[in-house]
């Protein structure tokens, strides 16, 4: 029953030799759902708006994703190409800053609400530890490519983008009963940190 399968599609790249990992939750809206059709969606995302965004420093490694309910499937990889690293030329700043987009589901609460960190952002699209009015419209452009196909109202693909809450899932609800669509997608003007990133410590 695609309708109520839930996705999970991770974003893998590397960076200054760290590896940088995007999770995404998505849940089938409707029978034309299917697991190859959301990692396809996703990569266009990444090709089409991301990539132009970032350093050529930041390299795509793969896009994959497994369908997590209502069974467990086995993982489908896209893989980079040769040609998916960032499109500017210039060094990309160090690999534990990045722009952030903050994903809401209009309820309250931390476990109703999502953070992306996009790491790869180019020296120059950073003054003053903010995006840069043309590198924060390539990031918009990317956020914007994510509510167009995945944000419930806006979208005629067969998936809503959302978060997976571990709260309800740590209290036995089904991943289906966890899953909660996102309302927007919003970009910050301000750049962001994650340790994880530092270099030679992980993702």
């Amino acid at each position: 029953m695609p309708i109520d399968d839930i996705y999970e599609v991770v974003v893998e790249g590397t960076l200054h030799g760290s590896q940088c990992l995007n999770v995404y939750h998505f849940k089938g809206s409707n029978n034309f759902a299917s697991l190859a059709g959301v990692i396809a969606a996703v990569v266009d995302c990444v090709r089409t708006t991301l990539l132009p965004a970032l350093s050529v420093d930041y390299k795509l490694v793969a896009v994959r994703g497994k369908t997590i309910y209502p069974a467990l499937s086995d993982e489908q990889i896209t893989a980079g190409g040769a040609g998916d690293v960032g499109s500017i030329t210039t060094d990309s700043d160090v690999s534990f800053a990045a722009a952030l987009l903050s994903m809401k589901t209009g309820l309250g609460g931390r476990q109703n609400r999502g953070r992306k960190f996009l790491a790869g952002i180019p020296e120059s699209g950073i003054s003053k530890s903010e995006l840069t009015i043309p590198e924060l419209a390539l990031i918009v452009t990317f956020a914007t490519c994510l509510a167009d196909k995945f944000i419930s109202g806006l979208s005629s693909f067969p998936y809503f983008i959302g978060v997976l809450r571990r709260k309800m899932l740590t209290q036995g609800s089904s991943k289906l009963a966890a899953f909660q669509p996102y309302t927007s997608i919003v970009t910050s003007t301000v750049i962001a940190t994650q340790r994880r990133r530092k270099k030679g410590i992980g993702s």
